[in-house]
């Protein structure tokens, strides 16, 4: 079986990992896989993605795009065994530009990674053409067991003072303040307000940089952030400001007792997954992919808050809502795992056992199942 992936690799962002990651279970599946790209980029690859990356194209093949519906338009003409376009979206349902893409015969079949992507499909297709598609199907990513896991070890940590404090965690990108689609400031409000430096807790985060503007400093942006102005009492935060590599991240993880995702709209969250596999819960909004791994018993669910449009300007639609979460319903969650330790390690324990159906094996189990037809 030849496959082609068509997506962008050249970065650590969620879908260049996972065109990486995805390709790579592809292939473990005994898929003949090559990693195409309308776009090259300067990138250091291990040894299995950089052989993918560096085939020619399939003739003839089975394509796979990992593009917005938008652009699949080039490869409908071309020859191919069969065409399967790959999305994911935040909102509430996708624009007319994406169903249309959607509609074409040409296109097999649709992959998406949660039912969450898959209900905003199918709203858009409904409210743009009045028709249902029967060609949506959910391919969840994954994590890889042998990088993330839970260790004690002091050496699978990254070190920071106030090791024994306990600690909050955000890692994702955050470059448009307030407007943000991740919402740390929202989570990073609710912390402040809610305890002080008097108690053995903090707030740890990690800014992912590719999405930031030049100069831009995300410590110096969360800080005027109104909510979170104190006179004094302030609670300890923590950046983590040196880059690092993939490897590195569960080293991240491992520094926390919760991590937090705040994001008001999300298509899965792979860092949610990624923590879970670590032993590290995850606080994060009622709305969203991660909601297909992430629920009450393995996590905290925030339910107080009201639909609104995008305000990110890196997402620009008027069609589509978010959630947009109370920094009081925050606060309450915050406080009361913060205040719970044998909760926290009992859903600790569940989402390591909820996990295990979530591995890049499993999604390229799914996927060649799905392409054998061809």
């Amino acid at each position: 079986m030849k496959v082609n992936i068509w997506g962008f690799p050249y970065s650590l962002s969620g879908p260049a990992e996972h065109c990486k990651e995805f390709s790579r279970a592809l292939s473990k599946q005994g898929a003949d896989v090559a990693i195409n790209s309308h776009f090259k980029g300067n990138w250091k690859f291990d040894s299995e993605i950089f052989e993918l990356v560096n085939k020619q194209p399939y003739k003839n093949a089975i394509d796979v795009i990992m593009d917005p519906p938008s652009t699949w338009w080039s490869h409908m003409n071309e020859k191919h065994k069969a065409l399967i376009g790959v999305t994911v979206f935040e909102g509430s349902q996708i624009g007319y530009d994406w169903a249309l893409g959607i509609k074409q015969p040409e296109v097999d079949q649709i992959w998406c990674p949660s039912n969450h992507t898959k209900n905003s499909i199918e709203k858009g297709m409904e409210s743009f053409f009045q028709e249902k598609q029967e060609k949506i199907n959910v391919i969840p990513h994954g994590y890889d067991p042998k990088m993330f896991y839970p260790s004690d070890k002091k050496e699978d940590k990254l070190k920071y003072p106030e090791e024994d404090y306990f600690t909050f965690l955000f890692l994702g990108g955050w470059s448009q303040g307030k407007k943000d689609r991740k919402g740390l400031d929202i989570a990073y409000a609710a912390f402040c307000q809610e305890f002080s430096k008097k108690e053995p807790v903090k707030f740890l985060f990690k800014i992912t940089s590719i999405y930031n503007p030049p100069g831009y400093n995300p410590l110096a942006q969360l800080q005027k952030i109104e909510e979170t102005k104190k006179t004094e009492d302030y609670p300890i935060l923590q950046s983590i400001t040196q880059d690092v590599e993939k490897k590195q991240l569960a080293n991240i993880y491992r520094c926390a007792d919760v991590l937090v995702l705040p994001s008001k709209a999300e298509a899965f969250g792979m860092v949610g997954l990624e923590a879970m596999a670590c032993g590290i819960p995850v606080i994060t909004n009622n709305y969203g992919g991660q909601l297909d791994y992430i629920n009450e018993d393995n996590g905290w669910i925030v339910k107080e808050g009201s639909f609104a449009p995008a305000t990110d300007p890196l997402y620009i639609y008027d069609w589509a809502d978010w959630f947009h979460p109370t920094i009081e319903s925050w606060r309450k969650i915050m406080r009361k795992v913060y205040e719970n330790k044998k909760e926290v390690e009992a859903k600790s324990k569940k989402s390591l056992e909820t996990v295990k159906e979530f591995t890049w094996e499993k999604a390229g189990q799914k996927a060649i199942k799905l392409l054998e037809q061809y």
